[in-house]
């Protein structure tokens, strides 16, 4: 069995202050990567870097950005924030996302349907988009974007979510097809559901299938989005 080295490789993790992300970190950064992860929110970054410091391996490093992907300006500094170490970038997880709509088609909300389009779809694109220069100055990379099982087969109520995944793996297909010539490898990854501490939808999605109602729907959606993997 062969395989690759990650020591002193370039990472940035995006939504790497929690669940998925945050394990994702622990485990380059154990394995001697220069890992940056970007968030939203300063004091959850912080708290994550603190996580992960204990564990970082041989020739390792871990530090952070407070950046939105889906602000243009912000992805494109946490990007080139990650590539300082080196001067390139080797791997980016685009792993930010979630979704701010749930709930039945008659009851669909347009604004909040566009914002789960924004921080899944339009957020990853951000992302890929200002990693192809960096990974071209590393001489190649790696990109995985972060879809769902929900973007293969429906879930009840969870359309607007399932409908962005769907999108992120046809944009990392055609980001495979076009990059490969530049040494850049591009996969997506569909995970189940995970509880990722944001919010407990674990009384919503046990339900039976015709008992889901919109209103627990919506209930389970307040205040937060809600990120389902």
């Amino acid at each position: 069995m062969t395989t690759t080295s990650i020591t002193g490789v370039t990472a940035l993790v995006t939504g790497g202050g929690s669940g998925i992300g945050l394990g994702s970190a622990i485990r380059l950064a154990a394995d001697g990567a220069h890992v940056t992860i970007c968030g939203r929110t300063e004091d959850k970054l912080v708290a994550a870097v603190e996580e992960i410091t204990p564990s970082i391996g041989e020739g390792g490093s871990v530090r952070h950005i407070v950046a939105d992907v889906t602000v243009e300006e912000q992805i494109a500094a946490a990007v080139a924030f990650a590539a300082e170490p080196t001067g390139g970038l080797g791997l980016l997880f685009a792993n930010a996302g979630g979704s701010f709509h749930m709930g039945a088609f008659p009851d669909a909300d347009a604004e909040a349907l566009r914002a789960t389009v924004d921080v899944n779809l339009v957020g990853t694109m951000l992302s890929i988009k200002h990693a192809v220069g960096a990974m071209r100055s590393n001489g190649g990379g790696s990109i995985i974007g972060m879809s769902s099982g929900a973007g293969a087969f429906p879930h009840r109520y969870l359309w607007a979510y399932g409908a962005s995944k769907a999108g992120i793996d046809m944009l990392c297909k055609s980001a495979a097809e076009e990059l490969g010539a530049d040494g850049i490898r591009v996969n997506s990854v569909q995970p189940g559901i995970v509880d990722v501490g944001q919010r407990d939808v674990h009384a919503l999605v046990s339900e039976p299938l015709g008992q889901c109602t919109p209103d627990a729907a919506r209930r389970a959606s307040d205040d937060t989005p809600t990120i389902w993997r």
